[in-house]
């Protein structure tokens, strides 16, 4: 129950306002290989009505019908106006936060 208080108040109006901010965008404006199966993204993410710029390496990995793009990106919640989750004056979640992401691309 400690875990669902805080997950409705890190989505509720006091951290990250997913009613009035419902999405997560980032734009590549720059794509780097770096070996074979590695990129380096660079553009702008918007997170909370913040937008900043941001460096991603992402691996790349072939399937059968597809490519595969997974990467991963730390922030700081405060960087985007989003104060770090606390209960009771303890606080629960860093202020940096691990951004996860898996894309499948294949022919249309």
């Amino acid at each position: 129950e400690e875990l669902e208080e805080i997950r409705e108040k890190m989505m509720g109006a006091e951290q990250l306002d997913a009613e009035s901010f419902p999405t997560v965008s980032f734009r590549t404006e720059r794509v780097r290989q770096r070996g074979e199966d590695e990129l380096r993204l660079e553009g702008p993410l918007t997170l909370h009505g913040v937008t900043r710029p941001v460096e991603v390496t992402a691996k790349l990995s072939r399937e059968a019908d597809g490519i595969r793009v997974t990467g991963e990106l730390e922030i700081k919640q405060r960087d985007y106006d989003i104060e770090p989750v606390s209960i009771g004056g303890v606080v629960k979640v860093a202020n940096e936060l691990d951004i996860r992401f898996a894309i499948f691309l294949r022919p249309a």
